[in-house]
Protein backbone atom coordinates (compact mmCIF):
# COMPACT_ATOMS: atom_id res chain seq x y z
CA UNK A 1 0.00 0.00 0.00
CA UNK A 2 1.44 3.32 -1.22
CA UNK A 3 1.22 6.11 1.51
CA UNK A 4 0.26 9.57 0.54
CA UNK A 5 0.85 12.72 2.46
CA UNK A 6 -0.23 15.74 -0.02
CA UNK A 7 1.16 19.09 1.51
CA UNK A 8 -1.62 21.70 0.98
CA UNK A 9 0.31 24.59 1.50
CA UNK A 10 1.77 25.11 -2.37
CA UNK A 11 1.62 24.32 -5.90
CA UNK A 12 4.22 23.27 -8.00
CA UNK A 13 6.89 22.85 -5.56
CA UNK A 14 8.13 20.01 -3.24
CA UNK A 15 8.37 20.79 0.34
CA UNK A 16 12.42 20.15 1.65
CA UNK A 17 11.55 17.54 4.13
CA UNK A 18 8.66 16.38 2.73
CA UNK A 19 6.68 13.48 5.13
CA UNK A 20 6.69 10.73 2.91
CA UNK A 21 7.60 9.78 -0.81
CA UNK A 22 4.50 10.99 -3.10
CA UNK A 23 4.13 14.34 -2.00
CA UNK A 24 2.21 16.82 -4.26
CA UNK A 25 0.62 20.44 -3.40
CA UNK A 26 -1.97 22.29 -3.34
CA UNK A 27 -2.94 26.01 -1.92
CA UNK A 28 -5.97 26.50 0.28
CA UNK A 29 -7.42 29.04 2.00
CA UNK A 30 -6.16 29.24 5.34
CA UNK A 31 -9.47 30.28 7.10
CA UNK A 32 -10.36 26.69 6.79
CA UNK A 33 -8.26 25.61 9.27
CA UNK A 34 -7.16 25.36 13.18
CA UNK A 35 -4.07 23.72 14.33
CA UNK A 36 -4.81 20.38 16.40
CA UNK A 37 -8.29 20.04 14.38
CA UNK A 38 -8.25 17.06 11.94
CA UNK A 39 -10.77 17.28 9.10
CA UNK A 40 -12.44 14.43 7.84
CA UNK A 41 -14.26 14.38 4.21
CA UNK A 42 -16.24 10.86 4.92
CA UNK A 43 -19.39 9.32 3.65
CA UNK A 44 -22.17 6.78 5.69
CA UNK A 45 -21.76 4.34 2.81
CA UNK A 46 -18.17 3.92 3.03
CA UNK A 47 -17.09 0.92 4.95
CA UNK A 48 -13.43 2.27 5.29
CA UNK A 49 -14.97 5.26 6.95
CA UNK A 50 -16.42 3.45 9.25
CA UNK A 51 -13.27 2.23 10.52
CA UNK A 52 -11.24 5.23 10.27
CA UNK A 53 -14.06 6.49 12.33
CA UNK A 54 -13.08 3.93 14.98
CA UNK A 55 -9.59 4.30 14.33
CA UNK A 56 -9.99 8.02 15.27
CA UNK A 57 -11.38 7.23 18.62
CA UNK A 58 -9.28 5.39 19.62
CA UNK A 59 -6.46 7.71 18.50
CA UNK A 60 -7.91 10.63 20.50
CA UNK A 61 -7.42 8.87 22.99
CA UNK A 62 -2.83 9.18 22.78
CA UNK A 63 -3.72 12.28 20.83
CA UNK A 64 -5.35 15.83 21.50
CA UNK A 65 -7.10 16.67 18.72
CA UNK A 66 -10.58 17.56 18.06
CA UNK A 67 -12.66 16.13 14.62
CA UNK A 68 -14.46 17.77 12.35
CA UNK A 69 -16.47 16.18 9.87
CA UNK A 70 -17.00 17.08 6.19
CA UNK A 71 -19.33 15.24 3.91
CA UNK A 72 -18.24 13.88 0.35
CA UNK A 73 -20.87 11.91 -1.65
CA UNK A 74 -19.07 9.11 -3.73
CA UNK A 75 -22.24 8.07 -5.26
CA UNK A 76 -24.81 10.53 -6.12
CA UNK A 77 -25.81 8.43 -8.45
CA UNK A 78 -27.16 5.53 -6.80
CA UNK A 79 -30.88 5.85 -6.81
CA UNK A 80 -32.93 5.99 -3.41
CA UNK A 81 -33.99 2.29 -3.84
CA UNK A 82 -30.29 1.17 -3.92
CA UNK A 83 -28.42 -1.33 -5.98
CA UNK A 84 -26.55 -4.26 -5.68
CA UNK A 85 -22.79 -4.47 -4.65
CA UNK A 86 -22.66 -7.12 -7.72
CA UNK A 87 -24.02 -4.67 -9.78
CA UNK A 88 -21.13 -2.07 -8.55
CA UNK A 89 -18.66 -4.37 -8.08
CA UNK A 90 -19.59 -7.53 -10.65
CA UNK A 91 -17.57 -10.11 -10.36
CA UNK A 92 -14.84 -8.83 -7.29
CA UNK A 93 -17.74 -8.52 -5.34
CA UNK A 94 -16.48 -11.11 -2.98
CA UNK A 95 -12.93 -10.19 -2.77
CA UNK A 96 -13.70 -7.09 -1.98
CA UNK A 97 -16.22 -7.55 0.63
CA UNK A 98 -13.19 -10.29 2.37
CA UNK A 99 -10.97 -7.47 2.13
CA UNK A 100 -13.12 -4.65 4.06
CA UNK A 101 -13.93 -7.12 6.88
CA UNK A 102 -10.31 -8.24 7.07
CA UNK A 103 -8.92 -4.75 7.47
CA UNK A 104 -11.84 -4.16 9.81
CA UNK A 105 -10.64 -6.82 12.24
CA UNK A 106 -8.88 -4.15 14.86
CA UNK A 107 -12.06 -2.06 15.05
CA UNK A 108 -14.77 -5.14 15.05
CA UNK A 109 -15.63 -4.00 12.02
CA UNK A 110 -19.57 -6.01 10.48
CA UNK A 111 -20.56 -5.99 6.99
CA UNK A 112 -23.48 -7.52 6.14
CA UNK A 113 -24.80 -5.57 3.80
CA UNK A 114 -24.73 -6.54 0.14
CA UNK A 115 -26.18 -3.37 -1.31
CA UNK A 116 -24.93 -0.03 -1.93
CA UNK A 117 -27.08 2.69 -1.18
CA UNK A 118 -28.09 6.53 -1.41
CA UNK A 119 -26.64 8.53 1.19
CA UNK A 120 -27.36 12.48 0.36
CA UNK A 121 -29.65 12.62 3.00
CA UNK A 122 -27.99 11.09 5.36
CA UNK A 123 -25.52 13.45 5.10
CA UNK A 124 -27.68 15.84 5.69
CA UNK A 125 -28.62 14.50 9.07
CA UNK A 126 -24.57 14.56 9.94
CA UNK A 127 -25.22 18.38 10.16
CA UNK A 128 -28.36 18.28 12.27
CA UNK A 129 -27.18 15.93 14.36
CA UNK A 130 -24.08 17.93 15.02
CA UNK A 131 -26.21 21.04 16.08
CA UNK A 132 -28.55 18.81 18.33
CA UNK A 133 -25.21 17.61 20.07
CA UNK A 134 -25.87 14.27 18.85
CA UNK A 135 -23.12 13.52 16.10
CA UNK A 136 -21.01 10.39 17.59
CA UNK A 137 -24.21 8.80 18.53
CA UNK A 138 -26.18 9.60 15.19
CA UNK A 139 -22.76 8.64 12.90
CA UNK A 140 -22.66 5.25 15.16
CA UNK A 141 -25.76 4.72 13.96
CA UNK A 142 -26.15 5.29 10.12
CA UNK A 143 -22.89 3.33 10.15
CA UNK A 144 -24.61 0.12 12.06
CA UNK A 145 -27.70 0.29 10.56
CA UNK A 146 -26.47 0.41 7.24
CA UNK A 147 -23.12 -2.05 7.23
CA UNK A 148 -24.52 -4.25 9.27
CA UNK A 149 -28.20 -3.99 9.90
CA UNK A 150 -28.59 -3.55 5.91
CA UNK A 151 -30.87 -0.53 6.18
CA UNK A 152 -31.71 1.32 2.89
CA UNK A 153 -30.43 4.82 4.71
CA UNK A 154 -31.14 6.05 1.05
CA UNK A 155 -35.00 5.45 1.86
CA UNK A 156 -36.90 8.81 3.87
CA UNK A 157 -38.67 6.72 6.42
CA UNK A 158 -36.01 3.81 7.29
CA UNK A 159 -33.32 7.14 8.04
CA UNK A 160 -35.83 9.07 9.96
CA UNK A 161 -36.51 5.78 12.11
CA UNK A 162 -32.35 5.40 12.73
CA UNK A 163 -32.44 9.08 13.40
CA UNK A 164 -34.83 8.73 16.16
CA UNK A 165 -33.16 5.76 17.43
CA UNK A 166 -30.07 7.85 17.90
CA UNK A 167 -32.04 10.17 19.68
CA UNK A 168 -32.68 12.57 17.19
CA UNK A 169 -36.27 14.57 16.73
CA UNK A 170 -37.77 12.75 13.86
CA UNK A 171 -40.35 15.47 12.52
CA UNK A 172 -36.99 18.01 12.97
CA UNK A 173 -34.79 15.96 11.32
CA UNK A 174 -36.94 15.46 8.29
CA UNK A 175 -37.87 18.83 8.17
CA UNK A 176 -33.78 19.75 7.85
CA UNK A 177 -33.54 17.12 5.74
CA UNK A 178 -35.52 19.29 3.20
CA UNK A 179 -34.70 22.63 4.12
CA UNK A 180 -32.66 24.83 1.28
CA UNK A 181 -29.72 24.99 3.50
CA UNK A 182 -29.26 21.42 4.23
CA UNK A 183 -28.77 20.92 0.55
CA UNK A 184 -26.20 23.93 0.32
CA UNK A 185 -24.20 22.07 3.34
CA UNK A 186 -24.24 18.86 1.65
CA UNK A 187 -23.58 20.32 -1.77
CA UNK A 188 -20.94 22.69 -1.15
CA UNK A 189 -18.86 20.53 1.59
CA UNK A 190 -18.74 18.09 -1.74
CA UNK A 191 -17.78 20.85 -4.14
CA UNK A 192 -15.03 22.02 -1.85
CA UNK A 193 -13.78 18.44 -1.59
CA UNK A 194 -13.21 18.38 -5.35
CA UNK A 195 -11.65 21.61 -5.58
CA UNK A 196 -8.60 20.28 -3.08
CA UNK A 197 -8.12 17.18 -5.53
CA UNK A 198 -10.10 14.91 -3.08
CA UNK A 199 -11.55 11.92 -4.90
CA UNK A 200 -12.03 9.24 -2.05
CA UNK A 201 -12.63 8.95 1.68
CA UNK A 202 -11.98 8.87 4.06
CA UNK A 203 -9.14 11.97 3.41
CA UNK A 204 -8.17 13.78 6.39
CA UNK A 205 -6.66 17.08 6.54
CA UNK A 206 -3.84 18.47 9.10
CA UNK A 207 -2.19 21.58 9.53
CA UNK A 208 -3.20 22.13 5.33
CA UNK A 209 -1.59 18.16 4.69
CA UNK A 210 -4.05 16.05 3.27
CA UNK A 211 -3.52 11.98 4.18
CA UNK A 212 -5.83 9.46 2.45
CA UNK A 213 -7.15 6.58 3.38
CA UNK A 214 -8.33 4.37 6.45
CA UNK A 215 -4.29 3.65 7.23
CA UNK A 216 -3.70 0.65 9.95
CA UNK A 217 -3.43 2.66 13.32
CA UNK A 218 -0.13 2.38 14.09
CA UNK A 219 0.75 4.12 10.55
CA UNK A 220 -2.28 6.25 10.59
CA UNK A 221 -0.76 7.09 14.37
CA UNK A 222 2.28 8.04 12.88
CA UNK A 223 0.91 10.16 9.71
CA UNK A 224 -1.03 12.00 12.42
CA UNK A 225 1.90 12.93 14.74
CA UNK A 226 4.24 14.16 11.35
CA UNK A 227 1.40 16.31 10.32
CA UNK A 228 0.86 18.01 13.44
CA UNK A 229 4.58 19.02 13.72
CA UNK A 230 4.81 20.45 10.47
CA UNK A 231 3.00 24.51 10.50
CA UNK A 232 0.06 26.05 9.85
Amino acid sequence: MRIIVRSLRAVGRLKPKALLTGLALHSLNPYIYQVNTVIVYSDNVCPFCCIASRRLERLRQELPFAVEWRSFELHPEVPQTGISLTQHLGNKEEEVINYIIDYGKDVGLKLNTRSLYNSHNSLKLNEFALREGKFEAFHRAIFKAYLEDDINIGLLDELLAVAENAGLDKERARAFINSEEAEEIVVSSCREAQRLGITSVPSFIINRHLIRGAYPYDILKKLFLQAFSQPA
